[in-house]
């Protein structure tokens, strides 16, 4: 009798810390495992090669890292009469609740950062690059972003000589360095 009592009591007792585990990890909150705290228009990371797709690690001390990621990629471009726009999609994978930012630049050939002739600001990073950015809030666990960045030519930086380079879309978590890249699209600036 004794021996169903102690097994009945663990079966209960099971089922007790069962239920305080659940409640204890619905109130956790997830936060990234490195922060950088950068300001509202990111600075461009040195532009990739290649389309990449990043890995997000997030840890907690019991329980095991969550796989998140982000794919950006630029999925047209059209060059107008007075300014050039971008389309953008950003895939992102168990980032749910998260603010994204998605970000177009514009570089030299030689990698190089153009810099923004816009003194407002609205399209330039605080350093003075030549950008457009947005931040949404991913919904989903998978969630797509789509958008279009439309860049006046009048911010474009001044040339004497034709001039090559290339567009390239970048996200991130908002808050910390952009880690995800698209692929190049080239142009050329006319005096």
């Amino acid at each position: 009798m004794n021996h169903k009592i102690n097994s009945q009591s663990r079966a209960r007792l099971l089922v007790v810390l069962t239920a305080l585990l659940v409640i204890a990890l619905s109130a956790v909150t997830w936060q990234p495992a490195t922060a950088t705290v950068l300001s509202d228009n990111q600075q461009p990371a040195a532009p990739a090669n290649q389309i990449t797709t990043t890995t997000y690690e997030f840890e907690h001390s019991f329980l095991p890292a969550v796989r998140r990621t982000l794919t950006t990629s630029i999925t047209d471009t059209e060059f107008g009469d007075d300014s050039v726009c971008i389309a953008v999609q950003v895939l992102a994978k168990n980032l749910k609740g998260f603010d994204i930012r998605a970000a177009v630049f514009f570089f030299y050939a030689n990698g190089t950062a153009m810099e923004s002739g816009d003194s407002s600001g609205e399209f330039a990073t605080q350093s003075g690059y030549l950008t457009s950015q947005s931040v949404y809030t991913s919904g989903y666990t998978n969630s797509k972003w789509a958008g279009t960045f439309c860049v006046p030519y009048v911010f474009f930086p001044s040339v004497s000589v034709r001039t090559r380079g290339f567009i390239q879309a970048q996200s991130g978590v908002d808050g910390q360095e952009f880690v995800s890249f698209s692929g190049r699209a080239y142009f050329t600036i006319s005096p």
